[in-house]
């Protein structure tokens, strides 16, 4: 029998530890979860044995999350040790800037997401994709491809649909970030040749624009899943794809415990039924 693999939650609420602890072990046979309820405890373990995984809460006490993460063994600039992040969605941004870590889960959460991302992240399953469709030389294009990588997806750009088109057969991806106002082509019409290109694909199409134009009727009508609108910063793309994700492992869940897995349709959410 192979070892369990070791989880590290670094997490000051007591409560939820041993409540995850619970959760993990009994969903997951091959974990075997570990608990500090500080910094400074958090490093002693490490110290002792290497864990596979650090789940890492930010606001902890003696030592913040921060601290911590500068005080891991690194490689290259990145850490040895896989992490993911607990924070409150408010405080996303701020840490996007500061840390690369293999994901983030913002709290409160659902810890059906959170064990997806464990299996993710343990596993070393293949990142599931995103594509930005949108011109590269507009500065938030390079943002939101650094952002969205940090939330574990692989993360491909390509100017326009044509470019898409030609390698839309090697891929699968699973959401779709694209600017309504297309250099070479409307935007409906983009829309729906995305719409064409993914049709076999469980993959979700989110629309947003930097211009001051309102595209939401536009963009829905031509078959988008998603409209985020005007960004008012790169956070707001971000925390449409964590909605999305989020709403989508539920979905999954859902279908699977009904028995409905072996339609692939079925388990891409309705996600106009969610405000974002």
């Amino acid at each position: 029998m192979s070892e369990k693999k070791r989880i590290l939650i670094i997490e000051d609420d007591v409560c939820l530890t041993e409540m995850l602890q619970v959760h993990i072990e009994a969903k997951r046979n091959q974990y075997k979860v570990l608990i500090a309820n500080d910094g400074e405890e958090g490093l002693k373990k490490i110290e002792t044995k290497t864990p596979d995984l650090v789940i890492l809460d930010i606001g902890l006490p003696k030592m913040g999350g921060i601290e911590v993460y500068k005080k891991l063994p690194k490689e290259n600039g990145k850490t040895k040790i896989p992490v993911l992040v607990f924070t409150a969605r408010g405080e996303l941004e701020e840490f996007f800037e500061q840390i690369e870590v293999e994901g983030f889960i913002s709290k409160p959460f659902e810890t059906e997401v959170l064990l997806a991302e464990i299996d993710r992240i343990v596993q070393k399953k293949e990142k599931p994709v995103v594509c930005i469709i949108d011109d590269q030389v507009n500065p938030h294009v390079k943002q939101m491809q650094k952002a969205v990588k940090k939330l574990g997806y692989n993360v491909l750009v390509f100017d326009n649909v044509e470019m898409l088109k030609a390698s839309i057969g090697k891929m699968k991806p699973s959401i779709l970030l694209m600017e309504y106002e297309q250099s070479d082509i409307d935007g409906s019409e983009a829309i729906k040749e995305v719409k064409t290109l993914i049709k076999s694909k469980d993959a979700t199409i989110a629309v947003y624009t930097y211009s001051d134009q309102e595209y939401k009727h536009a963009s829905i009508n031509a078959g988008a899943d998603v409209y985020i609108g005007k960004p008012t910063a790169v956070i707001d793309v971000i925390n449409a794809v964590k909605d999305i994700k989020d709403k989508s492992e539920k979905a999954k869940e859902v279908n699977s415990l009904l028995g409905q897995r072996d339609n692939p349709e079925d388990t891409k959410p309705d996600l106009n039924k969610f405000k974002f």
